[in-house]
């Protein structure tokens, strides 16, 4: 025997379903059995059954302890989150339901057309206020004075080109291989 035995789980009702004891009430179901009929996990309903959610055993079996699950007056099909229905919905849930979604894409629709004609009208915004940036700039260009080179501005007073501006005197400049060239 196993140490759930010795021990007990500290529920009167659960080591009272321990080995040893009858099918007495309903039928006694695996993990994977019950939760299929359920349509949660096993973990979910070990973990059901351990805390005392539901009516459970330990079975001894030729490879240890088992737990078995008796449903009792439990319902077929509990409700669950799962990809596939377990159970049919309700005929007056439907229709409200379309209704809803039908009455959300035309809201949807409505909305997206106003935002639609909120960029039409902006972009027109946009456009206009470019071209009066460009016309404004080409006004400046007209207004601004030339400027001249500074070179220019004294023919300009005294009517005599500017003096050309002298090469900073220096050593004269030989070619590199003159160094070899001692002379």
């Amino acid at each position: 025997m196993g140490e759930h035995d010795a021990q007990g789980s500290g529920n009167p009702e659960h080591d009272a379903e321990q080995i040893g004891e009858g099918q007495s009430q309903g039928e006694w179901l695996t993990l994977a059995e019950a939760a299929e009929r359920l349509g949660i996990s096993i973990y979910t309903v070990r973990r059901q059954a351990k805390r005392g959610e539901l009516k459970a055993r330990q079975v001894a079996t030729r490879h240890g302890l088992a737990w078995q699950v008796s449903l009792g007056n439990l319902p077929d099909v509990a409700p669950t989150v799962s990809s596939t229905p377990n159970q049919a919905a309700e005929s007056h849930i439907v229709p409200e339901l379309l209704y809803l979604i039908e009455r959300l894409q035309a809201d949807y629709r409505a909305s997206a057309e106003r935002h639609q004609q909120q960029v039409m009208e902006l972009s027109g915004r946009v456009g206009y206020y470019q071209a009066q940036l460009e016309q404004l700039r080409e006004q400046l260009a007209l207004m601004a004075p030339k400027e001249e080179p500074p070179g220019n501005l004294s023919r300009r007073m005294t009517g005599f080109p500017a003096p050309e501006p002298e090469a900073a005197p220096g050593p004269a400049q030989k070619p590199w291989w003159r160094f070899w060239d001692r002379r």
